[in-house]
């Protein structure tokens, strides 16, 4: 039931720890997430100037159909009422996605992503991001998320004078979202892990 509890603040809280606990642990940061992991790893690039290097793996700052207004919108709602749980398949339901994984998803949750991502757009307008340099990931294969408010973010970026870099696996791929991990059944991790790795070390 905790994750129903989840609110932005907590998500930027923690981040903000890691980053802290990672700079203490070597010479060079480098910060890497996928979906929420990459709008947290954006949160970092953006206000960290200890974070190297931030690669950003598919964040999730947006869904396909609705508008930036909507979710704005859908967030302040989904944190009045009560938190749901919600299938990511409605056949399969808890049959779907790795073991490790959650089959359902609790909307307050989501809420506080797409808060935490509105907060990184909201910097990114007005100040350049931290980071020495940022690499941005996306999926053209995407079953739900939309890259365009990732691509906004990058351009915003780049208007402050930003080192932003970005790949896009092409839709031929067939990649799921989670294009990372190896238990999934759609994973290409052939494909995947040497770009991935080799954009990590900066090469």
């Amino acid at each position: 039931t905790s994750i129903a509890e989840l609110r932005s603040d907590m998500l930027i809280a923690v981040a903000n720890r890691a980053g802290e606990a990672g700079a203490g642990l070597g010479e060079r940061l480098t910060i890497a997430g996928l979906s929420l992991g990459g709008v947290l790893t954006a949160h970092l690039a953006q206000s960290s100037e200890r974070v190297e290097r931030a690669v950003l793996i598919a964040p999730m700052f947006g869904l396909r159909p609705i508008p930036g207004w909507g979710l704005a919108s859908l967030a302040r709602l989904a944190n009045v009422l009560p938190n749901f749980y919600i299938w990511w398949d409605r056949e399969l339901k808890g049959k779907v996605g790795p073991q490790h994984g959650y089959p359902r998803f609790a909307t307050r949750a989501y809420a506080a992503l797409f808060e935490a991502g509105s907060e990184v757009f909201k910097t990114a307008r007005t100040s350049a991001p931290k980071a020495g340099s940022i690499a941005v990931f996306t999926n053209a294969a995407e079953p739900r998320l939309d890259n365009r408010f990732t691509y906004q973010l990058v351009e915003l970026w780049r208007a402050h004078g930003a080192q932003v870099s970005t790949f896009q696996f092409p839709a031929s791929d067939h990649l799921p979202h989670d294009l990372i991990d190896p238990a999934n059944l759609q994973q290409n991790t052939d494909r995947v892990y040497p770009v991935v790795i080799d954009t990590i070390a900066g090469a």
